[in-house]
């Protein structure tokens, strides 16, 4: 389709301290993440814009999440 997704650091996040966030908060952060890739490749999103993940999916990521936590 002529998209290109850039991976730095190996995936790892590149915007954070080393070990300013614990791995548990990195966790949602990655989930998010690939919910949003996932958009990006399926959806057709417009070029250089910021889109966001809706609602409805961030409440699956978190839900999932406590429960793990639980």
């Amino acid at each position: 389709s002529g998209k290109t997704v850039f991976i730095l650091r190996d995936g790892a996040a590149v915007n954070f301290l080393l070990g300013s966030c614990p791995d548990q908060t990195m966790d949602l952060v990655f989930a998010e993440m690939i919910e949003g890739f996932k958009s990006l490749f399926q959806d057709g999103l417009a070029v250089g814009r910021i889109h966001e993940v809706n609602h409805q999916i961030r409440q699956q990521i978190t839900s999932a999440w406590l429960h793990l936590q639980a």
